[in-house]
């Protein structure tokens, strides 16, 4: 015992050693000087909204600490850090970091350091005026080993920005030591019998139903201890009479109507470590009161009356600072259900800030113990209970959505380091804890109270410059000059900084935790309650003063195990293809031994990157992880469930070796795109969603019979597992498709990765009915991928990616993407804008017509430069995959080419479909080599179901590159007779007919050129469209006016319009001199050079009597018809008179249409 005492005693004196001189807080970097006052007041004159708890018999009056803003004069005299008696705190101090009792109590006579520690605040100091009347006021709830004046650092930051915090000191045995004064002593000081000790009640943290109810008592304590300070809250600001047993206070009538405790939901409520948890489960108590399961707990924690102050006081909008929160306390199953229900900032309100008024700050350590972290994740949440925190959880049933809590950690941190003790004990806890600049710690998380203050409408001084040191968002954060925030010597009103999410490390060691995605570890705890990951965990809970082990390398955490490579650790290399599923290897059939029937099992195995390279990490029941060696070794495992370590610990995937198991999982996920069967093991990766969208399918894989046993038990387990995991997941997609509606959260259970959605647009002709629903710009997508996200105003967004086939950049899969935002209740299928075609009741008509139609966009795109027929509308507006609207094209189109037309859009190229270069396709109707192409890919039946609906074209009419719907493409039907109704003089018909006759028996050539010579509207144009019409060319017009006289100009249209024309095999007229066909009513005599390269010219005189009465006589039966009367002849008289006017086809035309 003496040699045990001895060491020690060597031991702490070596500690604090090493701490001289005497440690000093530095002063706080607020505009305000800090003043402090102490209280402890009997529980007689205050009113408990809760009745006392059993265990607080003994407990008769309530006793904290207030830190304040005082005025700029203020020099009283500071207070210790260690309070009165201090001889019996450091005595206590010292039984708690593990040293006995007698030795604690001799070395709490030596006058080492934390005698002369003081906190910089003024005691009993004048009370500053606040500028909105009344001071914020928070109470904040220390942790164990704690007490009143452990997070001085805190607190009195906090007071010199403008807030007032009540510190309470609590009675439950987790304080280092507590001395309640009696009330029947007049003494001052705290003589032995003028007090009553509560010392520190050392209770395991392993988690067993004692322990549970242990921390549900010293939370009954706890909770009982902030209804009574609440009370004195209210006291004080009202002055109502009570008595104040600590008598160096001389007064608190300075804070008579000047704390903001009144108004509901506006004291700030914090904590850290078990204070935390207090917090979180007094908020809960109160709130939710009424709720029955609350109301009904069999021991319940807290009983405030309904009409108390501090139910009117908590609402939805207080709020809330959780500092390293420790779960235990509040996961027993006693308080199960305030774990079901969130923390009030989540309530279904309209008033509620959701994670805006809440800040959780957590050190390194704690963000390192895995499990907790997952619990915590959960507890921070709207919805506890759910398996994993997930965006839609963060909209309330009411529908609407709230924001994400303000979730941080320190980097280099200990659980320490948000409390006094990191400071005073700097080398201590870098000694055990790897803790670094505590003064860091704890001033990031200042920034980040003050900002969430801020963020809430909560008036507090601005940010001190120095403080800044971190990173700042004037040098940190991309922002527009004129966003910028100012930073002056005296600091920011606004310090987005240390709220910024994206990733930039825009704050040095200030970490953003992501909420999404946690809350379901995935481990040796693989399908475990939150109780029993909890209990497996609790061991690496290092507590405020843990017991100082005798060598660093004695600290083992279990979820966070040593990894040592080393290079003797191997198994015996056997014949990975014989090992697996249970087969003995060659060294035992050599030696005739017959192997152990090994029960089969998901090996976990854990993974990490080291100097580059993957090594793979097996756990050995002391929790330590040595590396495999050689690393093909981990082959003869069958089934391994892959854990990486990095930051965290987090499921990666389900790794498979047995080639039976291989095979049999085959027909499963054989086309499930990302799951490859080519390579030697086969990877399905976490979160195994791919179980869901194939279950029924994965079922009956399960039951055929295996040719293996081992095959057959491996894949028992494997459905045990996932069915575990997974079964509500199952149970939802299968309720989704049956009934064709789906909730917001579910919409990822509907399409899975590969299947078929339809698209219609803004179409009136729906997709989901009685009817098929065809229409002609009807789409089918293939689904690449889904995922939630959170849009920039805040909203949750559903986004589906996918692909289709398109030719806007040659032939390819074009990729896209659409947004669903957040909706309440279910939404039928035919209301989405992607619906699902799997269960559709019309689906195989739907995969038929896709099909059919895909079959048609590849013909086209096999025969670009091709003339066709559209009757149907154009689109203007990017829908469906075209740009969709009302325009109406009819008349002649041409295909378009690779580099013709029109860009994507808003769609990305993604793939390439690469065509067939063994052959060249050429057009029946095609005369030139232009107008070959090659052949396209061979799509399946399901490719080509994913085709566009639109595809590039020329139209002549618009004279305009236009997407244009497959479906009203046909094939070009040439009028043969078109000249026969042609008015023209004799000559011309014969000389037009001997041209046709020569050109169409000499075959295509591109030098024809014809000269039109008349006036104006003699007929050139219906000339030249009825010659083009008879000799099978399209005709591309252009006049004098598109061209200009700008010469430059002319020039480069010109020659767009020929090369166009060669290019399509066309033909050109209109109005211009001398160049391919053309026509003139102004050119009667051309060049030389030019008229020895007509091939044919015709002077199209002006309308004699008898054309204008032909004329006349077709114009008006067209626009009877257009009238809708069947026949209308022009009386004779009527009609002589009008042909004896002078009018030309034009005018004629123009006459009738009236």
């Amino acid at each position: 015992m003496a040699a045990a005492d001895a060491t020690a005693t060597s031991k702490l004196a070596s500690y604090f050693a090493r701490l001289s001189p005497v440690p000093a807080f530095p002063e706080y970097t607020g505009p305000f000087k800090v003043g402090t006052v102490d209280v402890e007041i009997p529980v007689t004159d205050l009113h408990s909204p809760s009745p006392a708890p059993a265990n607080a018999v003994d407990i008769p009056t309530v006793q904290f600490r207030v830190f304040y803003p005082a005025v700029p004069e203020s020099s009283e005299k500071r207070i210790t850090w260690l309070p009165n008696p201090q001889r019996h705190h450091v005595s206590a101090y010292t039984k708690f970091v593990g040293i006995g009792p007698t030795l604690a109590d001799i070395l709490s006579f030596l006058p080492r350091h934390l005698h002369y520690t003081t906190i910089p605040v003024h005691k009993n100091a004048e009370a500053a005026d606040s500028e909105t009347k009344r001071w914020p006021t928070m109470i904040f709830s220390h942790g164990l080993g704690g007490g009143r004046n452990s997070y001085s650092y805190i607190a009195g930051s906090l007071a010199s920005h403008g807030v007032v915090v009540f510190c309470p000191e609590h009675r439950d045995g987790s304080a280092a030591v507590s001395f309640i004064r009696l009330a029947d002593s007049s003494s001052r000081f705290f003589s032995s019998a003028a007090r009553r000790i509560v010392p520190y009640n050392r209770i395991p943290h392993h988690v067993t139903p004692e322990v549970y109810e242990a921390r549900e008592d010293q939370l009954r304590v706890r909770l009982w201890e902030l209804g009574l300070l609440h009370d004195a809250m209210l006291a004080i600001d009202e002055g109502r009479g009570f008595t104040n047993m600590n008598l160096t206070t001389p007064t608190l009538k300075q804070f008579i109507g000047r704390l903001d405790v009144h108004e509901p939901g506006r004291i700030i409520f914090g904590g850290h470590s078990f204070g935390a948890a207090t917090v979180h489960q007094f908020l809960k108590c109160n709130y939710y009161a009424d709720v029955a399961e609350v109301a009904n707990m069999k021991k319940p924690l807290f009983t405030p009356a309904k009409d108390s102050s501090i139910r009117k006081q908590i609402t939805e909008k207080n709020v809330t600072m959780l500092l390293d929160m420790w779960c235990l306390p509040v996961l027993g199953p006693n308080s199960k259900p305030l774990y079901d229900l969130p923390l009030p900032v989540y309530a279904d309100v309209p008033s509620a800030p959701g994670g805006t008024a809440l800040l959780a700050v957590e050190s390194e350590a704690f963000h390192n113990w895995t499990e907790h972290l997952h619990v915590k994740a959960k507890l921070l949440s709207p919805d506890p209970t759910s398996k994993t925190v997930t965006p839609p959880l963060f909209e309330r049933p009411s529908g609407m959505k709230l924001p994400e809590p303000n979730f941080f950690y320190v980097v280099n941190s200990a659980h320490l380091s948000q409390s006094d003790f990191g400071i005073l004990f700097p080398w201590l806890t870098k000694k055990i804890f790897d803790a670094e600049q505590p003064e860091r710690a704890l001033r990031l998380n200042l920034r980040a109270q003050l900002q969430l203050l801020r963020a809430n409408g909560i008036p507090v001084a601005r940010t001190y410059a120095g403080d800044l040191v971190d990173g700042a968002h004037v040098d940190k954060l991309n922002i527009k000059k004129d966003d910028q925030i100012p930073l002056t010597e005296e600091g920011i009103d606004d310090d987005r900084a240390i709220f910024d999410r994206s990733g930039n490390d825009s704050v040095d060691h200030w970490k953003w935790i992501d909420l999404i995605g946690l809350g379901d570890f995935v481990g040796e705890n693989f399908g475990k309650s939150v109780e029993e990951e909890v209990e497996e965990g609790e061991e690496q809970m290092q507590v405020e003063f843990r017991d100082i082990p005798r060598d660093r390398a004695d600290i083992s955490v279990r979820d966070k195990p040593v990894v040592t490579f080393k290079e003797d650790v191997s198994f015996a290399k056997d014949n990975a293809a014989s090992r697996k599923d249970g087969a003995r290897s060659k060294s035992e059939e050599n030696n005739g031994a017959v192997p152990a029937v090994k029960e089969p099992e998901i090996k976990n195995l854990y993974t990490n990157i080291y100097e580059g390279k993957l090594w793979w990490l097996e756990q050995d029941p002391n929790g330590k992880l040595s590396a495999i060696m050689p690393p093909e070794d981990v082959e003869k495992f069958a089934v391994i469930h892959r854990r990486h370590i990095s930051e965290h610990i987090e499921s990666h995937s389900i790794v498979i070796h047995s080639p039976h198991l291989k095979e049999a999982l085959k027909p499963v996920f054989q086309d499930y795109p990302e799951i490859d069967f080519t390579s030697s093991s086969l990877q399905i990766m976490a979160p195994f969603l791919c179980f869901v969208y194939r279950w029924e399918q994965f079922k009956a894989a399960k039951d055929e019979a295996a040719p293996h046993p081992e095959t057959k038990a491996y894949m028992d387990l494997l459905y045990n597992v996932i069915v575990e995991r997974l079964r509500n997941s199952v149970d939802a997609r299968e309720h989704c498709l049956e009934t064709r509606t789906v909730t917001f959260v579910e919409l990822w259970t509907i399409c899975p990765p590969g299947s078929g959605v339809l698209y219609r647009g803004h179409d009136n002709n729906p997709v989901y009915g009685r009817e098929p629903g065809y229409c002609r710009h009807l789409q089918a997508f293939q689904v690449i991928r889904s995922s939630y996200k959170t849009a920039t105003d805040g909203k949750q967004l559903y986004v589906r990616e996918y692909k289709f086939i398109g030719m806007w950049q040659g032939l390819a899969w074009y990729q896209g993407e659409v947004e669903i935002s957040q909706y309440e209740g279910l939404k039928e299928f035919a209301s989405l804008p992607l619906i699902p075609l799997e269960g559709h009741e019309h689906q195989g008509q739907f995969i038929t017509r896709l099909g059919g139609r895909g079959q048609k966009f590849m013909n086209l795109a096999s025969s670009s430069a091709q003339p066709k027929e559209y009757d149907r509308g154009a689109l203007s507006r990017r829908e469906c995959g075209c740009i969709g609207g009302g325009i109406e094209v009819e008349g002649r189109i041409m295909l378009g080419g690779e580099k013709d037309g029109l860009s994507p859009g808003d769609y990305k190229l993604l793939q390439r479909l690469q065509a067939n270069h063994d052959d060249v396709f050429t057009s029946s109707s095609s005369s030139s080599e232009s107008s070959s192409s090659q052949v396209p890919p061979t799509l399946t039946e399901d490719q080509l179901m994913y085709t566009s609906p639109v595809i590039r074209a020329w139209s002549f009419k618009k004279e305009a590159w236009m997407d244009l719907l497959v479906d009203g493409m046909r094939d070009v039907q040439f009028d043969e007779n078109a000249l026969k109704s042609m008015i023209l003089p004799k000559a011309a018909h014969v000389g037009i007919k001997t041209f046709v006759k020569g050109y169409m028996a000499a075959g295509p050539h591109h030098d024809q050129a014809i000269h039109l010579v008349g006036g104006p509207c003699t007929g050139k144009t219906r000339t030249a469209e009825a010659i083009a019409e008879v000799c099978q060319k399209q005709l591309i017009t252009i006049n004098a006016y598109d061209l200009g006289i700008n010469s430059s100009i002319v020039k480069r249209k010109l020659r767009g319009v020929f090369k166009t024309a060669c290019a399509r095999n066309t033909w050109c007229v209109r109005d211009f001199e001398g160049l391919v066909f053309f026509s003139s009513d102004r050119i009667q005599d051309l060049q030389p050079y030019l008229q020895g390269r007509i091939s044919l010219q015709i002077d199209l005189s002006p309308l004699g009597p008898g054309q204008r009465e032909r004329i006349w006589t077709s114009s008006v039966k067209d626009s009877a018809s257009r009238a809708g009367l069947r026949r209308y002849d022009l009386p004779k008289d009527k009609m002589e008179q009008l042909i004896r006017i002078d009018l030309n086809r034009k005018q004629i035309e123009k006459a009738t249409e009236r």
